[in-house]
């Protein structure tokens, strides 16, 4: 959630936003009925964002990063992901 920048193979990215994990989670594939509320409130439990940015995410519980490509180039399955430093 730190990494600002990383690079796996060549390719350079840097952190735009982070992704809030979705209600769709919680909705029972055979009925399409909200049955449950897992996993958001496991994941509440950890994985809410910096209280500066609670009026992007509201209540929302954190799953993962957006990042963009800011040099394109190649990567495969197994590389090590970096994280750029200065």
């Amino acid at each position: 959630d730190t990494w600002g920048e990383l690079f796996i193979g060549d390719v350079e990215m840097k952190k735009v936003l982070a992704c809030p994990r979705c209600i769709m989670t919680t909705v029972d594939p055979d009925t399409g009925v909200i049955s449950r509320k897992e996993p958001l409130e496991t994941l509440k439990s950890y994985r809410l964002c910096d209280p500066s940015e609670k009026p992007i995410y509201q209540s929302s519980p954190l799953f993962g990063i957006y990042y963009s490509v800011e040099k394109i180039g190649s990567l495969k399955v197994g590389d090590p992901v970096y994280q750029m430093v200065q």
